[in-house]
């Protein structure tokens, strides 16, 4: 996926591709290669400004520093994606509410 939109050179389908293949990562157990893919999401949703793609990788950078042992870098980055999600008015269906059970 990441070849063929290279060859078009179209920065948002860059970003999308990064980004799923960021994913794949996730599954196969690599958060290296997670970092790696959603840093250049990033870079390439920056490149076509794509807010939610933008705010998507920053969330994905988030989970990877987490992975890494890096809680700190983790929460910053999912912090930044989650507030330009509310920014957006995206909602990602999460509530403060404490959880009752019922």
């Amino acid at each position: 996926m990441v070849k063929h939109a290279l060859e078009i050179n179209a920065p948002r389908s860059l970003g999308v591709a990064e980004s799923y293949s960021g994913w794949v990562e996730v599954w196969i157990g690599d958060w290296k290669g997670l970092l790696e893919h959603h840093g250049n999401a990033l870079r390439y949703f920056e490149r076509a400004r794509n807010g939610p793609g933008i705010a998507l990788s920053r969330a994905g950078l988030g989970l990877g520093y987490i992975l890494s042992r890096d809680p700190e870098s983790g929460r910053a980055q999912m912090e930044k994606g989650f507030s330009m999600f509310s920014g957006l008015g995206v909602s990602l269906g999460a509530t403060q509410q404490p959880c009752t059970g019922s």
